[in-house]
């Protein structure tokens, strides 16, 4: 049994040509909404149609949690589809509705710290974007809204008290899957809400430019192409990271490729190393992200501990294991390892000196601590890019005797 296709799509063209008109025509952010009135004769149709009545009253289930359906929502849905398409075309789509047992949704995180100019295409199913091309009529909507606005703000001054200038999400990156959808769902599970690997795939954005990126709003919401997607309960929103951002980087053409390899890489590990690797990354966002070198140096240090010392006992010396193993995992002849031991040694000095007395000191040295720091960054970025290419957890004790496979 189903929808008898040529009936309905009758019914909703009466309805379109209908006068006086037998729905509400409301604004749906770049589109357009039809409410179906009781008496229209879609919801008519729908009500006394022997197939759908065995539907109605009962539970749809979509990314949102579930929605008990009723005729005035598919009546709305099908005029509003026909009059972007045709009768027939929203009858039929309506007939699918009752078949679906999945749908794609997008998991969306809105960052600061970071602009892109075009969307970029990561991989098969994760897109990076200026958040006006992200895949959310909602999301362009509150960003077109939230530009008007600033139109009117123009010119009026602001106090410094409320600058959140390098806090404004400026970035959509976002990945599509498919969860459970429809009358039919029998697995009705939704524990899946794609965060843990949209904080992973941000914090992989530290590794290109350096940068710091924030996650400010995450959301999951049914993709625009799924039917019935504007009479369903919407976004499911998660809370922002706790940190702010204080810079922001462009990131350009080749920084999105190397970001490209990076995450292909990133995905061919197993579980075990992305959890070795999860510390670090965080650690290293956060220490871009201070001005404070104090808190840099700090952050800093842990970054470069949960690196090279994730094995150690609590009761193991720190200094000099750290020293050595970040030589040999990077430098490539003695020379190398020489001057990354003497480097290593002063990144550890200042984290020391931050922890202990709240300052890095006034010795001499010939680079600035800002310098030193800059150069503590990209070595961890260097380290953990190595580790990602490698595929594998460090063998420290193997490495530290020459072995270099």
């Amino acid at each position: 049994m189903s929808i008898d296709i040529d009936a309905f799509a009758h019914a909703i063209q009466s309805d379109l040509t209908s006068n006086p008109p037998t729905y509400t025509e409301s604004p749906y952010f770049d589109g357009l909404q039809l409410t179906a009135h009781p008496a229209s004769a879609t919801q008519i149709f729908l009500n006394n149609n022997e197939f759908i009545n065995q539907y109605l009253g009962e539970n749809f289930y979509h990314c949102g949690g579930m929605t008990k359906m009723h005729a005035w929502a598919l009546a709305s849905y099908a005029l509003t589809h026909a009059k972007e398409t045709s009768p027939k075309k929203a009858a039929e789509t309506i007939d699918t509705i009752f078949k679906a047992t999945e749908a794609p949704v997008n998991d969306i995180a809105l960052l600061s710290g970071i602009v892109v100019s075009k969307v970029y295409k990561i991989s098969n199913n994760i897109w990076l974007a200026p958040i006006s091309d992200a895949p959310s009529r909602h999301i362009k909507g509150a960003v077109a809204e939230h530009n008007e606005f600033m139109k009117h703000m123009a010119g009026r001054s602001v106090s410094p008290f409320f600058d959140s200038f390098f806090d404004s999400p400026r970035t959509a990156l976002w990945r599509q899957r498919f969860t459970p959808f429809g009358f039919k769902v029998t697995n009705q599970s939704m524990t899946d809400t794609g965060t843990e690997q949209l904080f992973e795939l941000s914090h992989l954005l530290t590794l290109v430019g350096p940068c710091s990126p924030s996650i400010r709003q995450f959301a999951t919401e049914l993709d625009e192409s799924v039917p019935l997607k504007r009479y369903l309960s919407q976004t499911t929103y998660t809370q922002s990271e706790e940190t702010k951002t204080n810079t922001i980087t462009e990131l350009d053409g080749d920084d999105i490729e190397k970001y490209r390899a990076i995450v292909s890489d990133f995905s061919r590990l197993n579980g075990d190393v992305k959890s070795f690797l999860s510390t670090p990354l965080i650690r290293l966002n956060l220490a871009i992200k201070h001005i404070s070198e104090v808190e840099k140096a700090i952050d800093l240090g842990i970054a470069m501990e949960s690196l090279f010392l994730s094995d150690s006992d609590k009761n193991s010396p720190i200094a000099l294991p750290l020293r050595l193993r970040g030589a040999w995992l990077l430098g490539e002849t003695q020379a190398d390892r020489e001057g990354l031991y003497k480097k290593f040694q002063k990144l550890y000095d200042l984290r020391s000196s931050a922890v202990h007395s709240g300052s890095l000191g006034k010795g001499k040295q010939e680079n600035s601590n800002s310098d030193l720091l800059a150069d503590g960054v990209n070595l961890c970025i260097s380290a953990i890019l190595k580790i990602i290419k490698n595929g594998v957890r460090p063998e420290w004790t193997k490495l530290i005797l020459g072995d270099r496979n």
